[in-house]
């Protein structure tokens, strides 16, 4: 099952060998920005937490992969929506560094909450 949880983060549950029950029990797991966050064994509640320095790590390799091919996506969206993009670019230009900024404002949130 597969939960949304906003834009960056989402919530799933499989099932997964807990190490204190001993079998496989049905886990809650959540992401943010693609990456693995917490996980918690539904029946006896164990949780595993990553740490905010790795995803942080994480998350900026995410960004610098996005930003390098970024040209790239651009140019084929220019190729299928010519006028759609040159009538929307002044905006974008103008309006990515509040719209990076509120990313991260919410990725920040999201690593904050509890399991």
């Amino acid at each position: 099952m597969v939960e949304p949880n906003g834009r960056w983060g989402r919530r799933v549950q499989v099932v997964l060998e807990c190490p204190r029950c001993a079998a496989e029990t049905c886990h809650d797991i959540h992401y943010v920005a693609g990456l693995l966050h917490w996980e918690r064994c539904v029946r006896c509640g164990m949780s595993w937490r990553a740490s905010f320095r790795v995803l942080e790590q994480r998350y900026v390799c995410q960004l610098s992969e996005r930003l390098t091919t970024k040209p790239a996506r651009l140019l084929r969206e220019l190729e299928i929506k010519p006028v759609a993009f040159t009538l929307s670019l002044p905006h974008r230009v103008a309006s990515k560094p509040f719209r990076l900024a509120g990313e991260l404002g919410v990725l920040i949130r999201l690593l904050d909450s509890p399991p």
